[in-house]
């Protein structure tokens, strides 16, 4: 199939699919932060907060987190979505677990559904570069080591994120 129509596209989908991702939109985003071209790019990333509780950050480089948003976290299961309680409960609980990883020196983003296909990727990637650069000045660049090693541990404990909320 080597010299097959597109056989090539398909071997780079291949290539480039990776089975951290949770989901499409993260894949998606991965492909947006990859644009960028600002460094590696560390899908799942799970972070030890206080209290032993361990979120996963959707996409990692260096000290910043790009978080890819769709709406289906914030549709009730009875309308096609996956939000097993009131929507204010769903998104204050973003909020805080936003500032938890704020206060572990790491800076995010959001990626929502509509940066995937806005005609104007340029400006898209603009602002997610912006984004990148105020956490690099205010954190730095290098991810600490207490991370690093953090998430390594985790992930050998834990293996990689199945769940949604896990």
């Amino acid at each position: 199939m080597t010299y097959w129509p597109y056989s090539r596209r398909a071997r780079e989908a291949v290539a480039f699919a990776s089975p951290h991702a949770e989901s499409m939109l993260e894949t998606l985003g991965r492909l947006l932060v990859e644009a960028l071209a600002i460094g590696v790019v560390d899908p799942q990333f799970p972070v030890a907060l206080d209290g032993g509780r361990v979120v996963w950050g959707d996409l990692r480089v260096g000290r910043h987190i790009f978080e890819a948003h769709g709406k289906v976290k914030y549709l009730p299961t009875a309308m096609g979505g996956v939000a097993d309680r009131p929507i204010a409960e769903v998104v204050w609980e973003e909020k805080k677990r936003e500032r938890l990883l704020h206060r572990e020196g790491l800076g995010t983003s959001s990626i929502l559904w509509e940066d995937y296909w806005n005609p104007d990727r340029a400006s898209v990637l603009r602002r997610m570069r912006a984004e990148y650069a105020d956490t690099v000045e205010r954190f730095g660049s290098e991810l600490p080591e207490h991370l690093a090693r953090n998430a390594r541990e985790l992930r050998a404990r834990l293996g990689p994120r199945r769940l949604r909320g896990a």
